[in-house]
């Protein structure tokens, strides 16, 4: 006969079911814990990783797991890294509100939206349009993208389609761009959209064209070759079908804005003028108006074209005199002014170095002026070149003077440690800002280039300065 087990003796606890569940829960949140800690000490393998030893670490433990590495002196986390640590978690998979969509976009028309009964795939798609009516159409990717996949076949994925193609060629991704615009023609060829279609087939040119430039390891600004220029005119082909059919468009707007850019690359300074100033007079409201006037005005200015670049800089003062664009096409007139006049004289309250006096002195040299700052990106992209510059030209016959006013915490000993560390020579002087402003400096870096006789030929960005120049 079998035994029967005996009950085990009574500990004076029921584990009831709350209780089990509270064990549980205690269980879990004590697993959570070890894991934060464990992640503010570093110790959690197969997450992204940076410092000393990002490769090091995990090379013997499966992808994943938390391991102990502190020798079991595991310490609480403080106060505020406990903060930090839950404010980036809520932070994680937000989204940035872009603001309130545009009313006047024909992608917020009414037809449109009331086919959109999902509240929530109301609010991704307005969200889409806003982000895309502000240029930035990275943010607006991932929301089209989805959103694409999700209104297949409803009334919704004709205008979702048409904004997709021209993120993707905003963006820069060609290939994926000219595969959605090739379906999207072929799918709605009368669509009403087509004109943000065209507007992305140009893009997707224009940004073949500046990939070939980068992958050549060419600066921005130099001269396009003839593989760039191909694409570069396929681009202004598809921007001209556009406006003949949509020129009214809010797309046209973005169309005429590249094209002129466009025509610059080309060197077709008049057809760049031409569409410069067409998008100030068809559509003198929007921002891309008075930039569109002053890329094709520097342009010009840099050529030596500087009859072209009054006109222009003229015409951002009287059509937008409350653009900031105003103020300074005001100072590029008033330097254009100066060509063939003599030199306004320079004030210097320090010299860094070899005291040239005054420019009357200097009379028989040729003098190069170059307005920068230690604090000012651009200055220090152009550095290199006037250093070059200098370099291939300094002797009796020329000087060059680099003046720079102290701001922005810019102080002496900070200039002369950023001249020694860049092991940049050429002469420089503090100018107490009567200088800058009697040569109508509006932005930095600028230059001018003063003869032997002591007139002004040459004022605009020093990145133009040319042995050319100097030579005639």
């Amino acid at each position: 006969m079998a035994k029967k087990n005996k009950p085990a003796p009574s500990t004076g606890l029921t584990l009831t079911a709350p209780a089990l569940l509270f064990a549980g829960g205690m269980l879990v949140l004590g697993a959570v814990g070890g894991y934060m800690v464990g992640k503010a000490q570093g110790i959690v393998e197969g997450g992204e990783s940076s410092g000393a030893g990002a490769e090091t670490a995990g090379a013997t433990e499966p992808r994943g797991k938390v391991v102990n590495k502190t020798g079991g002196e595991l310490r609480r986390l403080s106060e505020d890294e406990k903060k930090k640590l839950l404010s980036d978690n809520k932070s994680r998979g937000t989204v940035k509100d872009p603001g309130p969509a545009p009313v006047d976009s024909p992608f917020m028309a009414e037809d449109i939206l009331s086919g959109i009964t999902d509240p929530v795939q109301r609010q991704d798609y307005q969200r889409a349009v806003t982000y895309m009516t502000k240029g930035n159409a990275r943010a607006a990717r991932p929301t089209l993208v989805r959103l694409a996949q999700d209104t297949l076949g409803t009334k919704l994925e004709e205008p979702v389609a048409a904004l997709l193609c021209d993120a993707q060629a905003s963006v820069g991704d060609v290939r994926e761009a000219r595969t959605s615009i090739e379906t999207f023609k072929k799918k709605w060829p009368k669509s009403a959209h087509l004109a943000q279609v065209w507007l992305a087939d140009g893009k997707s040119h224009m940004h073949e064209g500046k990939r070939m430039k980068r992958a050549a390891g060419q600066a921005p600004d130099a001269p396009a070759n003839e593989d760039q220029k191909k694409s570069y005119r396929e681009a202004v082909s598809r921007f001209d079908t556009l406006l003949k059919s949509f020129s009214s468009h809010p797309a046209a707007v973005d169309a005429l804005l590249n094209k002129s850019a466009l025509l610059v690359e080309l060197d077709d300074m008049s057809g760049a003028e031409a569409a410069a100033l067409r998008l100030a007079d068809d559509h003198p409201s929007t921002k891309q108006a008075p930039r569109a006037l002053s890329n094709v005005a520097r342009r010009a200015m840099a050529a030596g074209d500087y009859e072209a670049a009054g006109r222009l800089y003229q015409a951002i003062v009287a059509k937008f005199p409350q653009d900031r664009a105003a103020k300074g096409a005001q100072g590029q007139l008033k330097s254009l002014k100066m060509l063939g006049k003599v030199a306004p004289s320079i004030e210097v309250s320090e010299w860094l170095g070899e005291d040239y006096g005054s420019l009357e002195e200097l009379r028989g040299k040729n003098v190069a002026l170059v307005f920068w700052a230690t604090w000012c990106p651009a200055c220090r992209r152009t550095m290199p070149k006037i250093q070059e510059f200098y370099d291939r030209n300094k002797g009796d016959d020329f000087v060059m003077i680099a003046l720079t006013r102290h701001s922005k915490g810019q102080t002496t000993q900070a200039v002369m440690e950023y001249m020694k560390e860049n092991a940049y020579t050429f002469p420089v002087a503090v100018d107490p800002g009567s200088s800058s402003r009697a040569y109508g400096v509006t932005g930095i870096p600028a230059g001018a280039i003063i003869n032997k006789e002591g007139k002004v030929v040459f004022r605009g960005h020093p990145a133009n300065f040319s042995d050319d120049l100097l030579k005639r």
